[in-house]
């Protein structure tokens, strides 16, 4: 009888390294496939993490989506059309043939009164003037609400239209201050297709409510997360025209130069006196001959002497 029969029962690695005596390379063979195991289970513990949290931030997106969607009104408020209490028509003929049975009737003989005729055709123009009045009740509040409603969704219509003018305004005008002070960036396809799938995506996701240089912001923060290297410490236009701006305000510039102090007269011996006295075109002619050196060094003397 064989006893050491283990078919069907699995051992760890130390039963069997006792039993059999694992050599190193077996040993190193079990430790990677456990190894393997452990990494495959980790790995798909994290895929399931990044699905359940992909499915959670849809849900959340779709969720956000609806309720935007729930508190975009529909339209102004309108009155209520009145419907048609009865059928006025019908009464109309209805007494109308009453009217004509009686006259029959009294012409038949079936009626021999006369008074009694005239009291019955009373009462039946009474309920005809009645029917009449009550027709032309109705249709006046019918036709004002209709032209109110009418008026309301005209003067809604106008309204909502020059609010999206302004808030295209608004967003085109953030656009190009936006391009002027990242040209780098926005001269980048990629750069821009992101930044336009990035403000689609975080304008629906905010309900349409966030101001234009607010959602910008918040595309160019993610795109540039995506692209790092488009990124410049200072590429804005902007900032260059302020500097210069600062530099030389055109308030304190007078429209020619025989308004401004002698520039050169001490500190290049009077080397521009003859654009002292000109124009300010006769300058800017003179200025764009310069060489560069000379009209920056130009340039230096009128400011310290505006200064």
């Amino acid at each position: 009888m064989n006893t050491d029969d283990t078919s069907g029962v699995k051992g760890d690695v130390s039963d069997v390294e006792r039993s059999h005596g694992l050599t190193e390379s077996e040993r190193d063979a079990l430790k990677h496939d456990d190894e393997l195991d452990g990494a495959s289970e980790e790995a798909a513990a994290e895929a399931a993490k990044a699905e359940q949290e992909q499915a959670e931030a849809a849900a959340a997106e779709q969720a956000a989506a609806e309720a935007a969607k729930a508190e975009v009104p529909t339209g102004p408020e309108l009155l209520a059309v009145p419907e048609a209490p009865k059928d006025f028509d019908a009464e109309r003929k209805a007494i109308q043939a009453d009217i004509r049975a009686t006259n029959r009737a009294y012409e038949d003989g079936d009626i021999a009164d006369e008074d009694e005729r005239d009291a019955k055709l009373a009462e039946l123009d009474d309920k005809l003037n009645a029917l009449n009045d009550e027709k032309t009740e109705y249709l006046a509040e019918k036709r004002y609400a209709e032209r109110e409603n009418t008026r309301r969704t005209e003067a809604a219509q106008a309204n909502a239209q020059t609010a999206e003018q302004a808030k295209a305004a608004e967003f085109n005008e953030a656009v190009v201050e936006f391009t002027a002070a990242n040209e780098k960036a926005m001269n980048n396809a990629a750069f821009q297709a992101a930044m336009q799938n990035a403000i689609n995506h975080i304008d629906a996701q905010t309900g349409y409510k966030l101001a234009a240089k607010d959602l910008i912001a918040r595309a160019a923060k993610d795109c540039y997360d995506l692209y790092p290297a488009l990124k410049t410490a200072d590429n804005s236009a902007a900032k260059k025209a302020a500097a210069l701006a600062e530099r030389n305000p055109q308030a304190d510039i007078p429209s020619t130069l025989s308004g401004a102090s002698r520039a050169g007269a001490e500190s290049a011996g009077g080397k521009y006196d003859d654009l002292d006295s000109g124009s300010i075109q006769d300058m800017e002619r003179a200025v764009a001959g310069m060489t560069p050196e000379a009209r920056d060094k130009f340039l230096r003397e009128v400011d310290a002497d505006l200064d």
